[in-house]
C-alpha cells in the first residue's frame, strides 16, 4: 500500500495550488488554439470568461443532493455547498461556450478551441483530488492503493460511517481513482489531437472529447472500482452518465451528417450584425455582476479563478469597448492624451533624442485576501479580590477572521523629461466588501456578532524617478483598512465607523532600477486594501520596459512577517499584468491565529505619446 504523504508535492494544502494550476492550464491552452485558428481576442476573451463563470456554477449545482434542491426551490436562495463536480464543470463549460458564442453572433467553432484543453485540464485537476483525498474510489487490496491520514475527505468519510476510528492513524486503502483519472485524460488528449481532422461539424472535436470523457466514467462505474453511485433526481449518477453519453454521441452524429457551414457565411453574417459592440459590452457587464452576487457562494479557490480570468478578461474588453463607442477609434488615442493633460494641467515639451515616450494609461484592479485581528468587547474596571494592586481594564477579547474582495480602476499619466528622469501622477478608486466572522471565543457575548462592511476608498498620489533615486507620496482617503485594535462597548458597535479613514502612502527607492534596486513602501499599493502595511522589497526590470519583478517583505501592526511578491509583464501591445501576492503564515502569539493571504490582479492599458519628430 501506499500512504499519500509518501509521493512528492502531494499534500492537502497544495489542493489550491494544483485547482488554480488546472483551470490555468485549460485555458492557456485553449487560448493558445485561438492565437493559432485567428481567433479574435475580444471574442474569445468575452466567451472564455462566460465560459469560465458556468463552468464553476454548474460544477457546484451537479454537486448538490436531493436535500440541498429541495432547500433552493423552497427558501429560494442557494445553499452552501463545498463540494464540485467534474461533469457539472463540462456541462457549465459547454453551455456558457454556446450560449456566449450565439449571443455575440460567433459562428466559428469555439468549443473546438477547448477539445484537448479540457482533458488536460481534467489531468492537472487530478492531482488536486489525489492531494485532497477526494474524488476516490472504492476499498482495496491492490498493491497501489492509497492511504490517506486525517484532516483528508476519504478519511473523514471512512469515520463517519464507522469504517475506522476517529483515532486512526491512517484511512484504509482506496482505489486511486483520481490516476487512473490523469491517464485516461491524457491518453483522451493525445487521442483527440489526432482525430482533429477527421469531424466536419463546427464542435465535432470537443463532443468527440466529451464522449470518450464519459465512456471511461461509466467502465469506471461498471468496473466496480470507484464508490457506489449516487441518486440524483431519483437516478443514479452512472445512469445520468449514461444517458448523457448516448445524448451526446446522437448530437454528433446528427452534426455529422448535417455539416453545412461555410466559411464565406460566417464572415458575412458577422460583418453585418450592427449590435456587436452593444452585445460585447452586455454579455461582459452581465458576467462581472454574476461573479460579484455570487462571490459569497462561491469557494475561495473559486474567487481566485474568477479575479484570475472573469475580471480581468471582461474588464479589460468592456473598457476597450466603451471607449471605442464613446470616441472614434480614429481619435481615440490624441483624445485621451488632451482630456488627461487638461486634467492633470501638463504640457508637451521638447525631451533630447532617445527619451521614452510618455504615456497615459487605464487600470483595472482586482484584489481579495483574509487576516486575523482581535476586538475587545466590554471593556470595563474590575477589582481583583485576591490582590491589592488597586482596579485594572479588561475586555472580552475575540479573534475575528477579516474577509474582502475589491476592485478598481485608475487612471495614470507618465511624463519622461529625458530618459533618466520622470514623473507617475496616479489616481484610483477601490469599492468592495468585507466580512468579520469569529474565529474562536471564550467571551460573554453569546455568540459574537458577525459585521458586514463595504469598502470604498480614493488614493491620489505622485512619483518622481531618477536613475539612482525615487520618491513617492499618496493619500488613502476611505476606510479599507481595518487595521485598529477596536474597543467598544457599544450595543451598536460597527468596526466600519472606527476603522482608518485617512493614511498617508509614502514611497522611497534607491539604486537604478533597471538593474537592481531596494524599494521601501509604506501602504503603497491597492489603497492598502486589509490593512495598511510597511513593505521592504527588493528588485529588477532586467534593463527592459516591458518586465518588472520585486519581493521581499511587509509588516503590518497586528501580523508576523509576510513575504511579498509583485510582478509586471507586457501580454500584447501596450497591455501589461501586475500580478501581487502577499502571504503570512501562522503566529500563535498575534492576532495571525491562522494564515493569511492577499492576492491583487491588475491590467494596464498604455496609450503612448508620439514621438515629437526629433
Amino acid at each position: 500500500m501506499i500512504h499519500i504523504s509518501d509521493i512528492p508535492f502531494l499534500d492537502t494544502d497544495n489542493f489550491f495550488i494544483f485547482h488554480i494550476a488546472a483551470v490555468c492550464t485549460a485555458f492557456i491552452c485553449a487560448g493558445v488554439a485561438a492565437i493559432k485558428s485567428k481567433f479574435g481576442f475580444r471574442d474569445f476573451a468575452v466567451i472564455a470568461s462566460t465560459g469560465m463563470l458556468t463552468l464553476l456554477i454548474g460544477s457546484k449545482l451537479v454537486a448538490f443532493d436531493n436535500t440541498q434542491w429541495a432547500y433552493l426551490f423552497r427558501e429560494g436562495s442557494l445553499p452552501i455547498e463545498n463540494g464540485q463536480s467534474t461533469l457539472g464543470a463540462i456541462m457549465g463549460l459547454m453551455i456558457g461556450l454556446w450560449a456566449a458564442a450565439k449571443i455575440i453572433g460567433k459562428q466559428e467553432s469555439v468549443l473546438n478551441l477547448f477539445a484537448i484543453s479540457l482533458p488536460l485540464g481534467i489531468a492537472v485537476q487530478g492531482f488536486a483530488c489525489l492531494s485532497a483525498g477526494c474524488c476516490h474510489g472504492d476499498l482495496t487490496s491492490v498493491p497501489w492503493g492509497i492511504t490517506y491520514g486525517p484532516n483528508t475527505r476519504a478519511y473523514t468519510e471512512q469515520v463517519q460511517v464507522g469504517m475506522i476510528p476517529s483515532d486512526a492513524l491512517n484511512s484504509l486503502a482506496v482505489h486511486p481513482n483520481q490516476f487512473y483519472t490523469i491517464i485516461a485524460c491524457i491518453i483522451i488528449a493525445i487521442v483527440v489531437w489526432r482525430m482533429q481532422s477527421f469531424w466536419k461539424s463546427a464542435a465535432g472535436s470537443f463532443l468527440f472529447a466529451i464522449i470518450l470523457y464519459l465512456s471511461y466514467r461509466v467502465i469506471e462505474g461498471l468496473a466496480g472500482y470507484s464508490l457506489p453511485s449516487k441518486e440524483l433526481l431519483g437516478m443514479s449518477t452512472l445512469i445520468w452518465k449514461v444517458v448523457i453519453l448516448l445524448l451526446f454521441s446522437l448530437i454528433l452524429f446528427i452534426r455529422e451528417r448535417t455539416a453545412k457551414l461555410s466559411s464565406q457565411a460566417i464572415s458575412s453574417e458577422r460583418a453585418s450584425d450592427q449590435y456587436y459592440n452593444l452585445k460585447i459590452l452586455a454579455l461582459s457587464f452581465l458576467s462581472l455582476t454574476l461573479s460579484i452576487q455570487l462571490a459569497d457562494w462561491f469557494t475561495s479557490d473559486q474567487r481566485t479563478i474568477i479575479l484570475m480570468i472573469v475580471f480581468p478578461l471582461c474588464g479589460i474588453v468592456m473598457l476597450e469597448k466603451l471607449i471605442e463607442i464613446l470616441i472614434s477609434f480614429k481619435h481615440l488615442k490624441p483624445g485621451l492624451a488632451v482630456m488627461v493633460a487638461m486634467v492633470l494641467m501638463s504640457q508637451t515639451a521638447d525631451v533630447p533624442p532617445g527619451t521614452p515616450n510618455s504615456y497615459t494609461s487605464i487600470n483595472l484592479t482586482s484584489t481579495f485576501g483574509k487576516f486575523g485581528m482581535d476586538h475587545t468587547f466590554n471593556e470595563r474596571i474590575v477589582q481583583d479580590p485576591y490582590c491589592d494592586d488597586g482596579p485594572y481594564w479588561t475586555g472580552d477579547h475575540i479573534g475575528y477572521k477579516h474577509k474582502y474582495i475589491a476592485g478598481g480602476i485608475g487612471l495614470n499619466r507618465k511624463i519622461y523629461y529625458n530618459e533618466r528622469q520622470s514623473t507617475l501622477l496616479s489616481l484610483n478608486i477601490y469599492a468592495g466588501r468585507e466580512e468579520e466572522t469569529v474565529i474562536e471565543s471564550s467571551s460573554s457575548i453569546k455568540p459574537p456578532p458577525i459585521f458586514k462592511n463595504a469598502l470604498w476608498s480614493i488614493n491620489p498620489a505622485v512619483q518622481y524617478d531618477t536613475k539612482h533615486i525615487g520618491f513617492g507620496l499618496g493619500l488613502s482617503i476611505g476606510n479599507v483598512a481595518y487595521d485598529r485594535n477596536i474597543i467598544s462597548n457599544d450595543a451598536d458597535y460597527n468596526p466600519q465607523d472606527e476603522g482608518r479613514d485617512f493614511a498617508i502612502q509614502s514611497r522611497v527607492r534607491v539604486f537604478n532600477e533597471k538593474k537592481f534596486f531596494v524599494e521601501v513602501l509604506s501602504g503603497f499599493d491597492a489603497g492598502a486594501v486589509g490593512e495598511y502595511n510597511w513593505q521592504i522589497l527588493g528588485g529588477s526590470r532586467f534593463n527592459s520596459d516591458k518586465y518588472l519583478l520585486k519581493a521581499g517583505f511587509a509588516f503590518t501592526e497586528h501580523s508576523s512577517t509576510s513575504f511579498v511578491l509583485k510582478g509586471e509583464m507586457l501580454l500584447v501591445r501596450n497591455l501589461f499584468l501586475s500580478p501581487q501576492f502577499i502571504f503570512h503564515q501562522k503566529d500563535e502569539y498575534s492576532s495571525y491565529s491562522e494564515g493569511g493571504y492577499r492576492t491583487v490582479i491588475g491590467l494596464e492599458y498604455r496609450f503612448h505619446d508620439k514621438k515629437s519628430g526629433k
